[in-house]
């Protein structure tokens, strides 16, 4: 090789290995989103389900007592039908994701339906994707 083509070598090869690098950052991020998106799919299945077990599996041990209020058949008369995931919002930089979800819902002796609204707080642990806090917000407003 001329002397010259090791000077181009040397130009090219710290851009080739940052390009290298920030591309694999890129999928690191692509997966750790597609994990956020089969976590959320099956904890929803689950409640959906009445799975609380399975579902718990997705709950972070610092927000499973308000979990278990709130969907265990056991303690609470709501029952969910169905579950609309209207957002998802990750941010990277705090492995956080911030999820809105309307979920169809019933009391246990009541066939009436009624929309409400849940705020989920999903932390990216070694463990993968879990849910650490859960709020119930204001009803979703009827037509």
């Amino acid at each position: 090789m001329r002397a010259g083509g090791w000077r181009v070598i040397m130009v090219v090869a710290p851009f080739v290995a940052v390009c290298a690098g920030g591309c694999s950052s890129l999928n690191l991020n692509q997966g750790s989103n597609d994990r956020l998106q089969e976590a959320l799919m099956y904890y929803h299945a689950h409640l959906r389900a009445g799975d609380i077990d399975q579902a718990g599996a997705y709950v972070g041990q610092e927000a499973y007592e308000q979990f278990a209020a709130l969907h265990d058949q056991k303690r609470s008369q709501m029952r969910i039908e169905e579950f609309t995931i209207q957002s998802v919002n990750p941010d990277s930089k705090s492995s956080r994701a911030i999820v809105i979800v309307d979920a169809e819902t019933r009391n246990a002796s009541s066939i009436t339906m009624k929309t409400v609204r849940f705020r989920e707080e999903w932390l990216n642990r070694m463990e993968g994707w879990r849910m650490v806090k859960e709020d119930m917000v204001v009803p979703k407003p009827g037509p």
